[in-house]
């Protein structure tokens, strides 16, 4: 008995662990390369790019889209994503334009976590 109660606590930490948090770097099919981090939890999940686009990968095309919501949920637009390169004579700021907004994406996970927790709640 005590060896099943070691055993699971070891197993399960490992089982709940988050993704990795550091930066991933990715070739898209035409050669660009795109650098990006994972975003998110179990209810909803995205990568987001150096340049803070939202983008999503796309199995079908095996590349890195930019993100849209369809149907309450994240999925690939279908344009694939190229980093924005800032000229000398525009700022950072302008040169780059977020497709999907951060607030739209908070009040995405907010309807798919309520969505959760009425389906738990309504399951006991």
């Amino acid at each position: 008995m005590r060896y099943l109660f070691l055993l699971s606590l070891i197993i399960i930490p490992v089982l709940g662990a988050p993704a990795f948090q550091g930066k991933r770097a990715f070739t898209q099919p035409d050669g660009s390369h795109v650098t990006y981090r994972n975003q998110g939890d179990e209810n909803l999940h995205w990568s987001e790019s150096d340049d803070g686009e939202i983008i999503i990968y796309n199995k079908d095309s095996k590349r890195f889209e930019y993100a849209e919501i369809k149907e309450e949920t994240l999925q690939p637009s279908g344009r694939l994503y190229i980093k924005a390169v800032p000229s000398k004579k525009q700022s950072r700021s302008k040169t780059v334009t977020n497709h999907l907004d951060k607030e739209k994406l908070y009040d995405l996970y907010k309807i798919k976590r309520d969505k959760r927790l009425k389906r738990i709640h309504t399951n006991k």
